[in-house]
């Protein structure tokens, strides 16, 4: 099968970049044929030597135009190497993937809010709240009420309009998500569940673990509001005094953050350890005793958990977003009402005192791991998909 392959970012950054590289390589090993296009170009921008690949930025226009020099290069790229299928990632330009429809069967990875929330987090600036509205002019109401957007309406107006355009766009392709969550939210943005495919991501780890239960916790993810670390460092007061906290990412909070540890007088048990390569970390989720994800925003999917499944450890998480869906409470780690840092505390300190718990819940993630999210799952269902809409 040709599978033409479109994204923003072609190099390794984020989850979804990450998740690109991962799946062209798996697709190709399995004997399939790629061709990327990509919408951003950097110093980073990766090059295959057997791989047909091409840059289009107009695949960034956020106002979604029509651009007949856009249509013309993908049409283009699409007669030269006749692909069965468009895959595309985080583009948003729905006028091109509009294109691709017409011409070829296309499907779209809805990996985050962004295709649904004009402000990009489904959450709220006044009283930090999560958003359950659909996409409508709630959202532009909401920028008074709640803080959601610009309160300009030429800023904040088009940005509603793009996104009920962009809808009508994509209503009659395949669309696929991570988390049953993802699939909640395009249902209620008036979205076919029959056009909706769930398949869970997977871990790029495929190396065997050599798994260590020592004294401390381990966050690993961008130090942002949305990522919750701060309720993660206010909860540290109340766990035992053996146990510290390894911090692995970089973001604009790390200042605040590392100014509340102060503050808190617990400094000297934390260890920022910044940006790191996905075989250091590795490394530190096999050595910690729990992986904490404090996310208060509503996780797409949360793929760290995976990462630490694989490496046999428990998770203590907020419930919010996809998380439940691969965090089973009381089986793999512990669910934690959102923003609850007693309980949060509370069971962190439990799977210290329980050492052999947490190896066991580590154990059943791992378990769980191998029986729902290994590659091979993904890619058989995914292909699945594929056959199905080119057929």
């Amino acid at each position: 099968m040709k599978i033409l392959q479109i994204c923003d970012y072609y190099e390794s950054l984020g989850g979804t970049e990450q998740y690109v590289l991962n799946i062209s390589n798996a697709l190709e090993n399995l004997g399939h044929r790629l061709i990327i296009v990509y919408g951003i170009q950097s110093n980073k921008t990766l090059k295959y030597e057997n791989r047909h690949e091409y840059y289009l930025p107009a695949l960034m226009n956020s106002k979604g135009l029509t651009d007949e020099n856009a249509d013309k290069a993908l049409n283009t790229i699409i007669s030269k190497h006749n692909p069965d299928i468009a895959y595309f990632h985080n583009i948003p330009n729905y006028a091109l993937i509009k294109t691709s429809s017409e011409r070829i069967a296309t499907a779209r990875y809805i990996h985050d809010h962004r295709f649904f929330c004009p402000k990009g987090d489904k959450m709220f600036i006044i009283g930090g709240k999560t958003c359950d509205f659909p996409m409508s002019i709630s959202c532009y109401l909401n920028t008074f009420w709640r803080g959601c957007l610009h309160p300009f309406p030429n800023i904040s107006l088009p940005l509603i309009k793009n996104k009920v355009r962009a809808f009508k766009a994509l209503k009659n392709i395949q669309l696929i998500v991570a988390s049953q969550y993802m699939k909640k939210c395009l249902v209620r943005n008036e979205f076919s569940p029959s056009s909706i495919e769930v398949i869970p991501y997977f871990c790029s780890y495929n190396k065997k673990v050599d798994v260590e239960f020592n004294d401390f916790v381990f966050f690993a993810g961008r130090l942002t509001k949305q990522k919750g670390v701060k309720y993660l460092i206010n909860s540290i007061p109340r766990w035992p005094e053996k146990l510290n906290l390894k911090i692995a990412g970089d973001g604009p909070l790390e200042q605040k953050l590392k100014y509340l540890a102060q503050k808190l007088g617990v400094s000297h048990r934390i260890e920022f350890l910044g940006r790191l390569p996905n075989s250091d970390i590795k490394k530190y989720y096999e050595t910690c005793l729990l992986t904490v994800v404090p996310s208060i925003w509503d996780e797409p999917f949360g793929i760290v958990g995976l990462e630490a499944m694989y490496c046999q450890k428990p998770i203590v998480a907020f419930n919010v977003g996809g998380i439940k869906d691969w965090l089973k409470d009381g089986l793999n780690g512990f669910l934690v009402k959102r923003k609850d840092v007693r309980i949060l505390a509370d069971k962190i300190s439990y799977l210290f005192y329980h050492k052999d718990i947490a190896k066991k819940m580590g154990k059943a993630g791992s378990n769980i791991y191998q029986d729902q999210y290994e590659q091979d799952h993904h890619l058989s269902l995914l292909i699945e998909v594929f056959e199905k809409i080119s057929a």
